[in-house]
């Protein structure tokens, strides 16, 4: 019954989320240079963030004990985006890798549950939708800072972002159904959580060489970005 509704919500939540990342992430190398950082820096920006989402094995894990995805979705874009909107009052390089981390450590609290709600609905083909028009969002957002930075300038910019990652909290909050419990884990919380604080995988051998070949070809393509 809400098979449809659900997907439609995560795909316009991301679609939205998706415009946000455009303008954050293409601008905020230009505001590392324009603060006077240095090429590593400059790239730190770009680079670290990624670090935060060690922490999403967790989140996932905590996800799947209470089996529910929403609160989470909601919750972590939400803030996400709140603490986007002090990214445009960084006064040095430093100032702005750390708000930017603080972002994505909450991103992380919402992206384990986004891309589990995501294949509970239409499987491989939900997760082709979603790489369509995340990408789509992406080109939007990057198009779009050249005449916002130029006309509005450093605060506003980063404001629009903060507001349209708030508003695709907002999407999930409303258009998401969460669905009813149907496994009742008998492990306590915390024994459940430490196979993650661990990284033990519950996964078949193929999917654990999978990710082993995703984690290879990430590398290269960073590398080259």
């Amino acid at each position: 019954m809400y098979k449809h509704r659900n997907l439609v919500s995560l795909l316009l939540a991301d679609f939205i989320f998706s415009i946000s990342g455009g303008i954050l992430w293409t601008y905020a190398t230009i505001n590392a240079y324009t603060l006077g950082g240095n090429f590593l820096e400059i790239v730190f920006v770009d680079a670290l963030p990624g670090m935060c989402y060690i922490l999403s094995r967790i989140w996932g894990s905590i996800s799947d004990f209470y089996q529910r995805k929403k609160p989470f979705m909601v919750l972590g874009f939400l803030l996400g985006g709140i603490a986007l909107s002090l990214t445009g009052f960084s006064k040095n390089v430093s100032e702005l890798l750390l708000v930017i981390l603080v972002i994505n450590f909450l991103y992380a609290i919402a992206s384990p549950s986004f891309y589990a709600a995501l294949g509970l609905e239409k499987g491989g083909m939900a997760f082709g939708l979603v790489q369509l028009v995340g990408e789509l969002g992406y080109s939007i957002g990057a198009y779009l800072v050249g005449p916002i930075s130029a006309n509005l300038g450093n605060i506003i910019t980063y404001a629009i972002a903060s507001l349209l990652t708030c508003i695709s909290s907002i999407t999930i909050m409303i258009g998401y159904k969460e669905r009813e419990r149907k496994i009742r884990i008998k492990e306590g919380l915390g024994e459940w959580i430490k196979t993650s604080i661990l990284f033990r995988l519950r996964a078949k051998k193929e999917f654990k060489s999978l990710l082993a070949a995703m984690f290879i070809s990430w590398i290269s393509g960073y590398w080259v970005s």
